[in-house]
């Protein structure tokens, strides 16, 4: 099985009409398994996540923290 590394990104202003946003998380979590969900905090836009499997299919999601 290979590992993989992927990069996730996103574009959003640092303001929301909430308030300003302080952090990220990014969950993610192979399809139609959410019980392996995987939460990393984030502080910027840009994170690399590695040691995914090359033939999996992933969902990421990116969470806001105000």
């Amino acid at each position: 099985m290979n590992k993989e590394t992927v990069n996730v990104n996103w574009n959003l202003d640092d303001k929301s009409k909430h308030g300003r946003i302080l952090n990220y998380q990014v969950r993610y979590y192979q399809k139609n398994k959410i019980e392996t969900a995987t939460l990393i905090n984030a502080t910027k836009n840009d994170i690399n996540i590695s040691g995914l499997s090359s033939e999996k299919i992933y969902v990421f999601e990116v969470i806001i923290t105000l």
